[in-house]
């Protein structure tokens, strides 16, 4: 018997529930399926480019996970984006523009017309919502209207969620935005009265970041504060409750294994954990099976510098719905951090899927390379064949928080307190982003380590 809790899933949310176990004095095994840990967060140096299978930076907006930078030794390897990231393009009539960024650049920005200027004037004097889920379009056409929806909210729904903005909920996808308007009357209103309110403590530095070898050193060092209480190859076949706590069967290399906890912490994506609690916990398994996924194809292409006409001298650009694209944006990675691309070269990673496009990640390699540099001779002025190319697929990228979420996210809260010393962390619960992740597995983590819960 390895220790009263095992953490199953070595993904961010996993593992830092275990950190904060096994700070906390637990004794805790992590088991993970794959070779290493990370999930989606995966970095490779091949041929001079740093290629990132998922999340390429992160914002450092939470003191809690800060505080674990430092206990890792990572905050000398942090490396924050350069200035040039602060600007962002959406592209309109097949043209990246700059996201305006001051009340100047708004008033003569060409992204907008003067009617959608006027109408985000305005705002203050919509209606209010006649209650409900309101999906994000919904929201939004209601109070900036149908410009700002398609190009300003929908590239960037696609952009962080690969979702659509007539399907997602507003409350669960954009809460705070969502609460401004219930608690203000709305955004603007909202927002003047935020400015004067009391600041939360945050980091001396704020602002995008990564690793320099990628974000793959932050999983990587949470697992190695772990030493051996990770279990890597290890599936779990069978989770059954016993007297005490839980039986887990365990195929490890090729092994079958039975192991026994008192307290498990279910870190995988919905799918997975619904398959493990189908015998035991049927009704939650139910609601967890509910929650959709979008997939998503990430295409790295590098160029010679010379072969693209853009100067690339921004974050990326998004790629609105309307625009009829194959990709759903362009993150410029070799402008974004240093040593992403060999000297002269120029790194771009693409996204290609999504709601928008499921069925696109199912094309071949060659395929989603050739419609991805198509677009991207449009948008950016690449010509010819990139020098260099990969693609990675996630049949399950990014959960939806379609509507109803928050009736789901009860549900599945509901029935997991029905199940003594079970509980859950993943991105499907209350935020996608790496911090987001994160914060809640080392919240959970701490929770369990002093209610033993």
């Amino acid at each position: 018997m390895p220790g009263p809790v095992v953490v199953v899933g070595g993904g961010i949310s996993g593992l830092a529930a275990a950190y904060a176990l096994r700070r906390a004095g637990v004794d805790v095994r992590l088991l993970e399926s794959r070779d290493e840990v990370g999930g989606v967060i995966r970095s490779e140096r091949i041929d001079g480019y740093l290629v990132e299978s998922g999340p390429n930076s992160t914002l450092n907006g939470s003191l809690d996970v800060e505080r674990v930078i430092e206990e890792l030794g990572l905050a000398g390897e942090r490396v924050f984006a350069s200035p040039a990231a602060r600007r962002r393009y959406i592209v309109r009539d097949g043209t990246p523009q700059p996201l305006p960024t001051s009340p100047w650049a708004f008033a003569t920005t060409s992204l907008w017309s003067g009617r959608a200027k006027w109408r985000l004037f305005m705002e203050p004097f919509s209606r209010r919502a006649p209650g409900g889920d309101e999906t994000v379009a919904e929201f939004v056409r209601r109070r900036l209207g149908r410009e700002l929806l398609d190009y300003a909210v929908d590239p960037f729904v696609s952009g962080v969620y690969a979702g659509d903005p007539e399907r997602l909920s507003m409350a669960s996808t954009f809460p705070l935005l969502a609460a401004l308007e219930r608690e203000h009357g709305g955004l603007v209103r909202g927002a003047f009265a935020r400015v004067f309110r009391p600041r939360e403590p945050r980091p001396a530095r704020r602002g995008i970041y990564s690793f320099r070898s990628g974000m793959a050193a932050l999983p990587r060092a949470l697992g190695e504060s772990l030493g051996d209480g990770i279990w890597l190859g290890a599936s779990v076949a069978a989770l059954s409750p016993t007297e005490s706590g839980f039986r887990l069967d365990i195929d490890l290399a090729g092994e079958r294994r039975v192991v026994y906890a008192e307290r498990v912490v279910l870190a995988t994506p919905a799918p997975a954990a619904a398959d493990l609690l189908r015998q035991c916990a049927p009704a939650l398994a139910d609601a967890l099976a509910a929650i959709a996924y979008a997939p998503v194809a990430v295409v790295f292409v590098g160029f010679h510098q010379s072969a693209v006409a853009h100067s690339l001298d921004g974050f990326g650009c998004l790629v609105p719905g309307r625009e009829r694209r194959t990709l759903l944006g362009s993150l410029w990675s070799s402008t974004l951090f240093p040593g992403r691309a060999p000297e002269g070269m120029a790194a771009l990673t693409n996204f290609v899927g999504g709601a928008r496009h499921p069925d696109l990640v199912s094309r071949s390699d060659q395929e989603l390379i050739g419609l991805a540099c198509e677009d991207l001779a449009r948008l950016v002025g690449a010509r010819g064949a990139p020098a260099f190319a990969r693609v990675i697929r996630h049949a399950r990228a990014i959960p939806q928080y379609l509507v109803g979420h928050s009736a789901r996210r009860a549900r599945i809260e509901g029935e997991t307190a029905r199940v003594k010393g079970l509980s859950l962390v993943g991105n499907y619960l209350g935020g996608v982003s790496v911090v987001e992740c994160m914060a809640r597995g080392l919240s959970v983590g701490r929770e369990l380590a002093a209610t033993g819960r």
